[in-house]
């Protein structure tokens, strides 16, 4: 290694947060929040948990001087400790001596878990933030989006608007599971590439069948309640986070239906038809995510039987 590791992971932050900068200014959309990752997961898949929180600290230190508060806070509430809770839980490993390297790894299901938690925990501080603002954060939303509705088409513009009222939950919700799955990608596009010069960590972040914690069920539930019973801001909030909890689920159960089709002849034809059922409708996630749910509940329910 030419350069220390310490140097190197500065280096990491810097161009993290030059990346940021880049595309923040131009307002360059869902670019800003997972293209500087990738800086950061090639340190930390490379050299570690602490090489990753050195080159957070930096870019941190680099983005308060150069860019606004505001901006800053942006960098790292979206970017640098997303990147760091997921690289600290996808590098927890314990010996196992079956495994092929030697080690048996958190699962990166339950990783991604952790980062839809933190995703929702966003979602809860913004709605405290804007709860005193007129119609909370949806009303927010609906005043910024409304200049950009009037130069729609007439049709375009009435069901934007239509949508943005009645289905502004799944809008939010659909935004959380695109930024983890987005950030997800970037550490997996990371690892492989290390793992081309023989310089990974961990082996692999593909997403194998694991186990739901409990607790997740006792959170849709509540979710659930306060999608039924609350105000109209509980309402808006229970039913955003009912829908953004449900991702684990849904990576749950397509990584049961990967591994039960390994076997299948037109194997590749019949995942790749799903994909693009997966993303021309939401139907069939919520069906793969409700299955996941049942099969949590059975696993509950054996355990409970046993004892």
């Amino acid at each position: 290694m030419l350069l220390s590791p310490n140097i190197l992971a500065a280096m990491a932050g810097l161009v993290s947060c030059l990346l940021f900068m880049t595309a923040f200014a131009r307002g360059s959309g869902m670019l800003f929040l997972f293209l500087p990752a990738l800086p950061l997961f090639l340190i930390g898949f490379w050299i570690g948990k602490r090489a990753l929180l050195l080159a957070m600290l930096a870019g941190l230190g680099i983005s308060i001087v150069l860019n606004p508060l505001g901006a800053s806070a942006v960098f790292l509430l979206f970017v640098l400790l997303p990147a760091l809770l997921f690289t600290q839980q996808a590098l927890l490993s314990r010996p196992a001596p079956e495994t092929e390297d030697g080690y048996d790894w958190y699962p990166t299901g339950l990783a991604l878990t952790h980062l839809v938690l933190y995703t929702c925990l966003l979602f809860l501080i913004m709605a405290m933030a804007y709860a005193g603002e007129d119609g909370g954060l949806q009303g927010l939303i609906a005043q910024h989006t409304e200049s950009a509705l009037e130069q729609m088409d007439g049709d375009l513009r009435e069901a934007m608007q239509t949508l943005l009222t009645a289905r502004g939950y799944a809008v939010f919700a659909a935004m959380g599971w695109i930024w983890t799955l987005l950030l997800y990608a970037v550490a997996a596009i990371s690892n492989m590439i290390l793992k081309e010069i023989n310089k990974n960590i961990r082996p692999s972040l593909a997403v194998t069948p694991f186990t739901l914690p409990d607790f997740m069920l006792g959170l849709l539930v509540l979710c659930g309640v306060l999608s039924l019973f609350g105000s109209e801001t509980l309402v808006f909030v229970g039913k955003t986070l009912l829908m953004t909890l449900l991702l684990p689920y849904f990576l749950y159960g397509l990584s049961v239906i990967h591994l039960a089709s390994k076997a299948w002849p037109w194997r590749m034809v019949f995942l790749c038809m799903l994909y693009l059922v997966l993303l021309a409708q939401l139907w069939p996630a919520l069906a793969i995510a409700c299955y996941a749910i049942v099969q949590q509940c059975i696993g509950i329910g054996k355990r409970f039987g046993k004892t």
